[in-house]
């Protein structure tokens, strides 16, 4: 076990040098208003990025205490948690195979080392399937000791490891489903109606977090099912099998993203893994005598089950983080073939020696991936590399690269190629937009956000940028009507608000009209001092010094210039 944990230290220690990344950290923690607040009561009610994970969310929010923004204490947690992980599939593997040193040894190391797993490990917001992880396997190893011990203590220490692998992340509802394979994986039968009778509370558990996943995921991260068809999504769900088994052994390429194909076409590329996950099938029935092979294949099937796109949500086939908890189904599965085989000590030896030659191989290939999440920038490049015409990929590094590192010009390359890929996309027409508004090419800014609004006319920001730029061509009337339209569609756009009542002051004249606008936009943010700037034009304009001069003094409050000629003009107001 310790030896397990140390080579994984070794493979993951680089995340520790690591920072965060635009692939969601930004909504988990850099602009999570729950956790950059502290807000405990929200962490522990509110979902957060399509999913309900409180203990996950809390945990972030102990990290934000530790180390604000800082990176360091994050990824620090999140090694030792991996770590901790390891150690518990060792003591869960090692019991499950009746003290069998070697097997709960091989699957701790391959657990702990594999190339799958960085994504989990090295991105901050796969906190979540480390923590849930956690729970999930100390209900399993628990109630191996329920089991030997049936009591009430043991019963109730199971079921509360269970819940709190739930409120860490939905995906420990598979769990009662694998206490029914230890149940017969241990000999016990499935026809012991107080068996069933146990299960039921945990059922009962799944039922309702996963109705509330589905509940919540429906608005968001489910894709529409008419995109792809029916007989696609069965071809994704048999790929995926297929495709995670041939990536335990060839985890190639390794990416963030594994972009879905177009709809009506199966790569050739999904040919392996469609062979190998009829493979997985034939192969269980040849070797269904073998109890702990057959128990193996279960456990990762029971649990990759969930996340292979028959019902498609995300915009992956498949994710490398998902292989964290199925893996050590398989590779159990596979080390208790060989620990039972009628092979000869040196037949064995040699395989053994072979995987653990694997094993160090994965281990250097896991160092250099984990560095591969340093930034975004690495973590994008690394997926272009894999998938040149990725539009997740291309848009994401371009963000990074005009937003953060002010590269703009190689920032609108990046969304050039992403747009001849998926000319609709929204997030590249988008921010494609803004790039063409910094460089004050109107023309362009004008031409995409006018595509952005026909192709997504129920997105509020298309229309804000179209203001925007409409504004910029003094074409204000044009302009008024769309940031309109985006009120209408989002009332809560603090922007447009402001945006209009500028133009209503200066273009317009309407007063009362920029007026109204700027005290909907102090409403929305109160926080933001240039409101206060204009509306104190809007108190002056109408012959009110009191509110003028109370909302200059806000405004420098808050930090926003003032204009000393407006300000002198006020105080000689009568």
């Amino acid at each position: 076990m310790l030896g397990a944990c140390l080579v994984a230290a070794v493979a993951f220690y680089p995340i520790l040098s690591n920072g965060f990344t635009n692939w969601d950290d930004q909504f988990y923690i850099t602009e999570n208003p729950l956790v950059i607040g502290s807000d405990w009561g929200g962490l522990l009610t509110q979902q957060v990025v399509s999913n309900y994970h409180p203990l996950t969310m809390v945990s972030l929010g102990v990290n934000y205490l530790i180390s604000g923004q800082s990176p360091f204490s994050y990824h620090f947690f999140d090694l030792l948690l991996h770590l901790l992980n390891t150690a518990l599939v060792f003591v869960f593997t090692y019991r499950l195979s009746k003290g069998n040193h070697w097997v709960g040894a091989v699957t701790a190391l391959v657990f702990g080392i594999h190339p799958m797993h960085v994504e989990s490990v090295a991105w901050a917001s796969g906190r979540k399937d480390m923590l849930f992880t956690a729970f999930f396997l100390l209900s399993l190893i628990w109630y191996l000791k329920y089991l030997d011990q049936r009591n009430w203590k043991n019963y109730a220490v199971v079921l509360g490891m269970f819940a709190l692998s739930l409120l860490s992340k939905p995906a420990a509802v598979t769990l009662p489903v694998v206490l029914l394979l230890l149940d017969w994986y241990t000999g016990r039968s499935l026809k012991d109606k107080k068996g069933w009778m146990e299960k039921l509370p945990f059922f009962a558990l799944s039922l309702i977090f996963g109705v509330m996943t589905l509940q919540i995921q429906a608005e968001q991260a489910i894709a529409d099912q008419s995109y792809y068809p029916l007989w696609q999504r069965i071809v994704f769900a048999w790929y995926g099998f297929g495709e995670y088994i041939k990536r335990l052994v060839w985890p190639f390429p390794l990416s963030a993203i594994h972009p879905l194909p177009n709809a009506g076409t199966i790569p050739p590329s999904y040919y392996p893994g469609l062979l190998l996950g009829l493979g997985a099938v034939v192969a269980a029935w040849f070797f269904r005598r073998e109890k702990s092979l057959l128990f193996g294949l279960g456990f990762y099937a029971v649990n990759v089950a969930l996340v292979l796109q028959l019902l498609s949500f995300g915009n992956a086939i498949v994710s490398e983080r998902y292989t964290y908890v199925p893996y050590i189904g398989l590779v159990f599965g596979l080390m208790m073939l060989w620990a039972n085989s009628s092979w000869s000590v040196r037949a064995k030896n040699m395989a053994l020696g072979a995987v653990l030659v694997v094993a160090m191989a994965f281990t250097v290939v896991t160092n250099l991936q984990t560095r591969v999440w340093k930034n975004s920038e690495t973590l994008w490049t690394n997926a272009i590399e894999a998938y040149p015409t990725s539009v997740i990929a291309l848009s994401n590094r371009g963000f990074y690269l005009y937003s953060k590192l002010g590269k703009m010009d190689d920032g609108l390359a990046d969304y050039n190629l992403a747009l001849q890929t998926e000319p609709d996309h929204a997030n590249s027409l988008e921010n494609r937009t803004i790039i063409y508004l910094h460089k004050q090419n109107f023309d362009a800014a004008l031409a995409d956000a006018d595509h952005f609004v026909k192709a997504h006319p129920q997105t509020p920001k298309a229309y804000l940028l179209r203001a925007f730029t409409l504004d910029r061509l003094q074409r204000t009337d044009e302009a008024i009507a769309d940031y309109t339209k985006c009120l209408e569609l989002n009332p809560a756009e603090e922007e447009a608000r402001s945006n209009r009542g500028v133009i209503y002051y200066n273009v317009k004249k309407d007063y009362d009209a920029a007026k109204a606008d700027f005290d909907a936009a102090i409403q929305l943010n109160p926080k933001k001092g240039v409101n206060y700037m204009n509306r104190a034009r809007c108190w002056a304009h109408a012959g009110n010094k009191a509110e003028a001069k109370r909302d200059i003094e806000m405004a420098s409050q808050l930090g926003e210039p003032v204009d000393e000629v407006m300000r002198k003009s006020v105080e000689m107001m009568k």
